[in-house]
């Protein structure tokens, strides 16, 4: 997986590595402990991967404990989504979307043409894409977070998948 950042950084990528790995908070490392321990410990080993444009990036060790330069917290779009419910008075709503996020970790975002994310699906392990206005309707982007990597490094030139 390592490798594949560094495929991505040579074509562009801004990729900026801590002197020692981040640690997950223990609220977010118990709400996602299904969360294989290899994506855990590569967004762990970065502080930062964004795109050429900086309008795409991975979420990493840095944006998990609020150190991040990103403009957006790790679970934005969960607090998006929490907010519109909230607003409209609706708590069964904000029960599905607690339980949607519960089930689905966020891996990457961008602001490329909207709000967007990739996460990995607890029970299936793929890695779903989700846009705005409704973020949790997601459509299957890969089978894994390492064909994940590699689809990204492959279209880097591209820019990423979410173009």
């Amino acid at each position: 997986m390592h490798a594949l950042l560094d495929t991505l950084q040579q074509q562009g990528w801004t990729i900026d590595k801590p002197s020692r790995p981040w640690t997950i908070p223990v609220p977010i490392r118990t709400r996602y402990d299904w969360v294989p321990s290899q994506v855990i410990s590569l967004l762990c080993s970065i502080s930062r991967a964004s795109a050429p444009d900086e309008r795409a990036w991975l979420v990493t060790g840095a944006d998990f404990n609020g150190q991040s330069i990103a403009a957006f917290r790790w679970n934005e779009w969960e607090h998006l989504s929490l907010g519109a419910a909230k607003a409209d008075g609706d708590r069964a709503w904000m029960l599905e979307i607690e339980a949607f996020w519960d089930d689905h970790f966020p891996i990457s975002t961008s602001v490329r043409g909207g709000y967007a994310f990739l996460a990995i699906e607890r029970d299936s392990l793929n890695v779903v894409m989700g846009r705005e206005p409704e973020f949790e309707e997601t459509e299957l982007v890969a089978e894994s977070f390492i064909e994940t990597l590699r689809m990204m490094s492959i279209r880097a030139s591209e820019v990423s998948l979410f173009a």
